[in-house]
């Protein structure tokens, strides 16, 4: 393609030389913006008689006596032109140079997606991404190119031009490129981007002007495998407890089975198999997902213990959850002289004569222990048999946040979400899920703890998790949530507990785009009334502006254009947001009338409201036998002698009518022209209520609003705003109604409750856009405010650990948020009762320890501590500062002693 275009252009210089060179233009070629300004300077080097421009704009006419001549155009908008300079010279060939000219246009919209129709795609498979490119010129200039992050993959020149157009064309053309891949599990979430690049020469803008589509982000789904060893062997003692983790990669996520020695079952126990009373032999685990399978072994061999076993323990292993009883017993199976628990609480003294001792403890509140049962037996070793027991609390909450510290995102921008886990134990038992929607996304076993504590901890910590995002538009209003699974093993809780945060909405920002063709054709009758719906999708709802023919200025006339005085031609509607722009092209062809236009209307077309006076003059432009005006109401008769009529009507009440101005030409076709009417009605009351029928919401539930309009006219101009506070969050204009008369519509928004939304005002408004000729601005009608009731469990602002140090008086203040307004608990040191006192705790004879609040309603609970220390009293102080002096001092003479001693011994 590029080898052809220096083809021509070298032809055309070649034709240039025929006259010896006796013109020159200054800049010889140039590359232009459509609708920029252009010029040129043609200068002659020998004798003429006079010189001059030809071309399809803005030509030069023939002029003598000057050396040189500027062609300029103030907006250039032809597509193709060859503009030539010539000089006349008397007995000699005309001087002639044609100028080249490239004009150029960026593309309106440059987009990519899969031609596969699909949201995932499944590893080694092939697919096909479809760049599509908008109307650009030329497109000989135009080269595609691919990327795959930010590597470039694939460059394209031999693209497709929609509409049969050629690729010689120089007017705009929308073409598509498409790239051939092979998905791979190193390319899930990878992105792919397509680029128009316009190269246009050294005169062409530098760089080359490209425009890049948004990131297209793939997600490829793939079967399970496991990094490192298939086969892992441990060595332990029976009753040790111990953790075998199987974690695959896969997607999406695996499940995971369990088969264990002497049994084919297998057991869905999740990724972590953890027991302290494994057989010895091979545990098998598979993961799994729809698309295949991988499996891992783990080989457990016991150790030879040197007491044979001669104790046993019912059960083997507890998980216990923390402040609950927890009972076990200890059994010996040969002679022995006494038997008896260690432990760190409620540890039972030796005890002879008996076969079995149970260790008992009302509540368990200890988080490490491994408690010791033991028999002694003379002259041979101590039976000993060690318990394994796991002490598990579950969060005190979970919750879920973007750390980007926006209300909304940008479409194909990253985004970082955080899960916060607030004091779980045991961590190591800790699987976070991350879900978008009702579908499992990401599983996290490597999140971060909190005050640098380790992942091996037993006591509570606080850990978090993130999930990096690049949110599309097909994201707007989606919900992400997190969970926190403590699985304990077949000894703990089953199902494993889980604790699910309240899901985060994610708000999309994304440029406005068109579903279906972005060029529409209208072949109508002068006069009829014409419609051009031009609805984007965008986010924040977009701006409507409109350019007609014979007018570069934009109009912003709303998202539809309504009249019946619509020149021919070309009428753009351009949707804008603050991301960007698309637009739609609507053609407007006027067939052709027998009567050849011999009357006018003034005005052409009316809009009046219901009731009110209308009055209209039809203005006849031949000879004619008589003229009139035929219509449902004050029709006008025949008339002879006239050059105009008028209709008028006081008070009009019908809805539907299109009167029509007649005149009559003997032994020729009648006149007619019909007049364009809209009668318009506002609305009886414009009213928004919840469909749900109930006072209040709860947080993380959908509900529907509903806005009902009663009796407005034409229906068919009506847009439905929503407003959140003071902020447009809607637009619905889907009302397929042919009737002109009044009719009763609704609306509805969806919603999904959250606490920053509880006494949020929902208004919807009837805007009645009737074109140019109808009120301006728009009419418009607004609801009465409906302000919501959010209910949500209570949450602590702040620190949930206060340290206090005790003096006379201490208050302890534990407010928290919530509504229903919450009830607060206290659980003193030594007492596991909560008492009802009051978010506030004030008393001079508080104990050290730890005081926990806990802040509740029927929607959940919250809890703070406040750790209770002593302040050293002013005597105490005293002491230290005087022993802080005394010591150095009482050094210093002592080493004085020594040293004189010394010097006299010697």
């Amino acid at each position: 393609m590029r080898s052809t275009q220096g083809s021509v252009l070298w032809l055309i210089l070649a034709i240039g030389v025929a006259a010896d060179g006796c013109l020159e233009l200054h800049p010889p070629r140039v590359v232009v913006r459509h609708g920029d300004l252009v010029s040129v300077n043609c200068t002659v080097s020998t004798d003429h008689s006079a010189m001059g421009w030809t071309a399809p704009v803005d030509d030069v006419p023939i002029t003598p006596g000057v050396q040189f001549l500027t062609w300029r155009v103030e907006s250039l908008r032809i597509w193709d032109l060859m503009p030539l300079c010539y000089a006349n010279r008397p007995g000699k060939p005309q001087c002639k140079e044609r100028l080249s000219v490239t004009v150029y246009k960026p593309p309106d919209s440059v987009s990519v997606s899969s031609m596969d129709s699909t949201d995932s795609m499944v590893e080694g498979s092939q697919y096909q991404l479809k760049c599509e490119i908008q109307n650009i010129a030329p497109v000989q200039s135009l080269t595609v190119k691919w990327y795959k992050g930010d590597k470039l993959v694939h460059e394209d020149r031999d693209y497709v031009t929609e509409d049969g157009k050629s690729d010689r064309e120089k007017e705009p053309v929308s073409v598509s490129s498409t790239l051939l891949i092979t998905a791979n599990r190193t390319d899930d979430k990878v992105q792919y981007t397509c680029e128009a690049e316009l190269d246009l020469g050294p005169e062409g803008p530098q760089p080359p002007l490209a425009v890049k589509s948004t990131p297209l982000r793939v997600t490829v789904h793939y079967s399970p495998y496991f990094l490192g060893a298939k086969t892992e062997t441990y060595s332990v003692y029976k009753g040790d407890e111990v953790r075998l983790p199987c974690t695959a990669e896969g997607n999406p996520p695996p499940v995971y089975a369990w088969s264990t020695p002497g049994s084919l079952e297998k057991h869905h126990n999740g990724s972590v198999f953890i027991s302290s009373t494994l057989l010895p032999g091979t545990y098998t685990c598979t993961a799994s997902n729809r698309l295949g399978e991988d499996s891992k072994q783990f080989v457990i061999q016991h150790k030879p213990s040197a007491a044979d076993g001669c104790l046993e323990l019912h059960p083997p292993r507890v998980v216990v959850r923390h402040g609950d009883p927890v009972s076990v017993n200890c059994t010996v199976s040969t002679d022995h002289s006494g038997m008896g628990w260690a432990a760190p609480v409620d540890d039972v003294p030796i005890t002879p004569g008996v076969q079995f001792l149970t260790w008992r403890v009302e509540s368990l509140r200890i988080w490490y222990l491994r408690p010791l049962c033991f028999a002694n037996r003379p002259g041979k070793p101590q039976c000993k048999e060690r318990l394994s027991v796991t002490v598990y609390k579950p969060p005190d909450s979970v919750s879920v946040s973007s750390m980007d510290s926006t209300d909304s995102m940008v479409e194909g921008s990253q985004y970082q979400l955080k899960c916060e886990i607030q004091n779980i134990a045991p961590v190591q038992n800790l699987t976070v899920k991350w879900y978008k929607g009702d579908t499992l996304v990401h599983e996290d076993r490597d999140y971060v703890t909190e005050d640098r504590k380790s992942d091996r901890e037993k006591e509570p910590v606080s850990v978090s998790s993130t999930l990096l995002i690049t949110p599309s538009r097909a994201d707007d209003k989606v919900q992400y949530t997190c969970e926190a699974e403590l699985d304990l093993g077949p000894e703990g809780p089953q199902p494993p507990l889980a604790v699910k945060s309240t899901p985060l909405r994610v708000t999309v920002h994304y440029s406005p785009y068109f579903l279906g063709a972005k060029t529409v054709t209208y072949s109508v009758y002068k006069g009829d009334e014409v419609r051009l719906p031009c609805t984007a999708e965008g986010n924040p709802p977009p701006v409507y502006a409109w350019s007609t023919p014979g007018s570069l200025e934009k109009h912003h006339d709303g998202s539809v254009f309504i009249s019946s005085t619509l020149l021919p031609g070309t009428y753009t509607c351009t949707a804008s947001n603050r991301l960007g722009e698309d637009s739609k092209q609507f053609v407007i062809q006027h067939k052709p009338s027998a009567a050849d236009g011999c009357l006018e209307l003034h005005p052409p077309r009316v809009v009046v409201r219901h009731g009110d006076p209308v009055s209209v003059n039809c203005t006849v432009s031949t000879d004619h036998s008589g003229m009139g005006w035929a219509a449902p109401v004050d029709e006008v008769p025949i008339t002879p002698g006239v050059q105009f009529l008028t209709w008028r009507v006081e008070s009009l009440t019908i809805w539907d009518l299109k009167p029509l101005c007649y005149a009559n030409r003997p032994g020729k076709a009648q006149c007619k022209e019909r007049l364009s009417v809209t009668v318009y009605k506002l609305p009886d009351s414009v009213s928004v209520s919840s469909v749900n029928s109930t006072d209040s919401m709860v947080e993380g539930s959908q509900y529907q609003l509903k806005c009902e309009i009663q009796n407005i006219a034409p229906v068919q101009n009506l847009t439905v705003k929503w407003y959140k506070g003071d902020t447009l969050v809607h637009e619905d204009r889907d009302y397929v109604i042919e009737d002109k008369k009044p009719v009763s519509v609704s609306s509805t928004l969806l919603i999904t409750a959250n606490r920053t939304d509880d006494k949020v005002q929902y208004t919807c408004e009837a805007e009645l856009d009737l074109g140019p000729e109808g009120p301006q601005p728009p009419l418009a009608v607004k609801s009465t405010p409906l302000s919501i009731t959010v209910h949500y469990s209570p949450y602590f602002l702040g620190a949930k650990t206060v340290t206090v140090y005790k003096g006379d008086e201490v208050r302890l203040t534990c407010t928290a948020e919530g509504n229903p307004p919450p009830v607060y608990a206290w659980s003193t040191p030594g007492s596991l009762e909560k008492h009802h006192n009051g978010s506030v705790f004030i008393s001079s004879t508080l104990l050290p320890g730890t005081y926990t609040c806990t802040a509740s309603n029927r929607l959940g609970e919250d809890s703070k501590q406040f750790i209770i220390e002593h302040k050293p009293s002013d005597n105490t102080i005293y002491i230290i500062i005087t022993l802080g002096l005394l010591v150095p001092v009482v050094l210093i003479i002592t080493c004085s002693v020594l040293m004189w001693k010394s010097r006299q011994t010697h």
